[in-house]
């Protein structure tokens, strides 16, 4: 499941999607089935996560979910494919608990299409942005969406995604901790952004 998002992404007028909840996957299927076109739904095989508001909001093509776990301005965005939502949602509420690192999340419910012009208003906003994304960073989204950030931004931001290569057969958690995409590497990942 590595490979999707760098083999479907190049295909002509297929869109993709990647819910990050039980409520965002209803809305992402509802707008699927009326759309009339050939969409792929991404979701992992993973613990739903506790459901927030924004997940409310209703489909706009290309945008995706953004969600502020603070009322205080942060100056680092973690962007994240959907199926790592619950990884980077413990790896920011942990980093605020235990270091006071605000960070806001921005959650990809679309690879494919984009919006490329909202995404670098909604980065310009900030001083660091993390990519966590599960698929191989090689013609993944992250790496694309990376290539959109002015040369500054690109210098204090970082992907963390899985490597071009195989990985052994385990659960989850242990293929994540083997990728160095857990929880506890995403917040390794801000803190070190956050001392840039």
């Amino acid at each position: 499941g590595i490979f999707d998002i760098s083999l479907f992404r190049p295909i002509p007028n297929l869109q993709m999607l990647s819910p990050a909840s039980k409520k965002d996957l209803e809305i992402c299927m509802n707008w699927a089935v009326y759309e009339g076109k050939s969409v792929i739904l991404r979701y992992p095989k993973n613990v739903i996560p506790n459901e927030t508001d924004e997940f409310n909001v209703p489909v706009e093509i290309g945008r995706g979910v953004l969600i502020k776990p603070s009322k205080n301005q942060s100056k680092i965005l973690v962007v994240c494919t959907g199926g790592m939502y619950n990884e980077v949602k413990f790896a920011v509420e942990n980093s605020l608990n235990t270091n006071k690192i605000i960070c806001d999340i921005y959650t990809l419910r679309f690879i494919k299409p984009f919006d490329d012009n909202f995404f670098k208003n909604l980065v310009s906003t900030y001083d660091c942005v993390l990519f966590v994304e599960d698929g191989i960073k090689t013609g993944g989204i992250s790496e694309y969406l990376f290539s959109l950030l002015g040369t500054k931004l690109q210098q204090k931001s970082k992907i963390l995604a899985f490597e071009d290569k195989f990985y052994p057969q385990g659960s989850r958690e242990e293929v994540l901790e083997c990728a160095f995409l857990s929880s506890k590497n995403i917040e390794s990942a801000i803190l070190e952004l956050s001392k840039c």
